[in-house]
C-alpha cells in the first residue's frame, strides 16, 4: 500500500494535452449520473449505511480516501468497482514498467445537497447540479500520489491517463480533466 514514505508530488503536467483528451462535459456525465445513480439527499443525516445501492469506500491497497470536507465515502456498487478496477489497473501497469510502488488519491465521492452548497461557498465552480450527488462520481487528483518516486511524478499522470483511456473506450466512465481542482472527475456508466 504505497511506500509509507509520504506522497509524491508533482509539478509539472502538460493541461493541454489531457484537457483535449478527457473533456466529457457535466451535461453528459450528469445524464449517466441520473440513470445510474441514487436519488440525490439532502444532508448527511441520510443512512448511508442502511441504503443497499451504496457501498462504503475505504482506503484500499489499490487507492486512499483523502481527507474529505465536501463529501462521503459512499459510491453506487458500479461506482466503486471502477474506482477499484482504476486503482488496479494502474498499480499493474506500474509494476510493468518497474516503477516505484504508489497509489492513487480519491478526493470527492458522493456529495449531499447540503455539501454542494458548503462547496459553493468556496468553490465558484461547484455546480448545483454536481454528478457527485448521485453517488455515480469521485475526483482522483494528478497532483499527488500516495509513495512513489519524486522523479516519476509525470509518468504516474501519464499511467493513469492511460488506465482512464482504456476503460473510456470501453464504455465504463466519462472523464473530465479539471485544470482548478487539480483532478481526474469520473462518472461510472453502469
Amino acid at each position: 500500500a504505497g511506500c509509507g514514505c509520504g506522497e509524491t508530488k508533482v509539478s509539472k503536467v502538460n493541461y493541454n494535452i489531457y484537457n483535449s483528451l478527457f473533456n466529457d462535459m457535466n451535461g453528459t456525465q450528469l445524464k449517466a449520473a441520473q440513470l445510474f445513480g441514487i436519488v440525490p439527499v439532502d444532508d448527511r443525516s441520510y443512512a448511508f449505511d442502511d441504503d443497499n445501492r451504496l457501498v462504503k469506500v475505504s482506503s484500499c491497497d489499490a487507492y486512499k480516501i483523502d481527507k474529505l470536507t465536501h463529501s462521503v465515502p459512499y459510491l453506487t456498487k458500479g461506482a466503486s468497482v471502477l474506482l477499484r478496477t482504476i486503482g488496479e489497473n494502474f498499480r499493474k501497469r506500474l509494476d510493468q514498467e518497474g516503477l516505484s510502488d504508489c497509489r492513487l488519491i480519491v478526493t470527492s465521492l458522493l456529495r449531499t445537497k447540503d455539501d454542494v452548497k458548503r462547496l459553493q461557498g468556496v468553490n465558484a465552480n461547484a455546480s448545483s447540479n454536481s454528478t457527485h450527488c448521485y453517488a455515480t462520481t469521485f475526483d482522483i487528483t494528478y497532483q499527488r500520489f500516495d509513495g512513489g518516486s519524486k522523479s516519476s511524478g509525470e509518468r504516474y499522470i501519464e499511467i493513469l491517463s492511460d488506465v482512464l483511456q482504456d476503460l473510456r473506450k470501453q464504455g465504463r466512465c466519462y472523464v473530465r480533466f479539471e485544470t482548478n481542482q487539480h483532478c481526474f472527475h469520473i462518472t461510472s456508466r453502469k
